[in-house]
């Protein structure tokens, strides 16, 4: 098995080109539906439902402005080259200064429709 370092992937962000990230994470859920009927046996059932991508990242501010509310392409990359690729709206954006390290922006992002995870 490969391990990673966490110091070689990147994010690309809406209308942003590739940012210089401190972290980022990225959230894959799956929602289970209830199913469960009076021939279940006394069982819970479930079946797969709607999947959803949520995140984000602690980036170095550069300069470029991020607007909550756009939504456009994004990417994770994986330092093996993998990706998490779709479209997502920018929810959230807080700024961070600290007099002794770099100005640093967070932004938070939920997809919108499809998304591709590990490609």
């Amino acid at each position: 098995m490969a391990y990673y370092s966490g110091d070689s992937g990147t994010v690309t962000i809406p209308g942003i080109s590739t940012l210089a990230c401190k972290q980022w994470t990225a959230n894959h859920e799956i929602e289970l539906v209830d199913v469960s009927n009076k021939t279940s046996g006394g069982f819970h059932e479930s079946i797969t439902g709607l999947q959803k991508l949520t995140g984000s990242a602690d980036c170095v501010y550069n300069g470029h402005k991020v607007v909550v509310g756009t939504s456009g392409a994004f990417t994770f990359n994986f330092p093996d080259t993998s990706t998490i690729t779709g479209t997502c709206w920018v929810e959230k954006v807080g700024y961070e200064s600290d007099t002794t390290g770099a100005v640093m922006v967070k932004i938070d992002f939920t997809a919108t429709g499809s998304f591709t995870v590990g490609s």
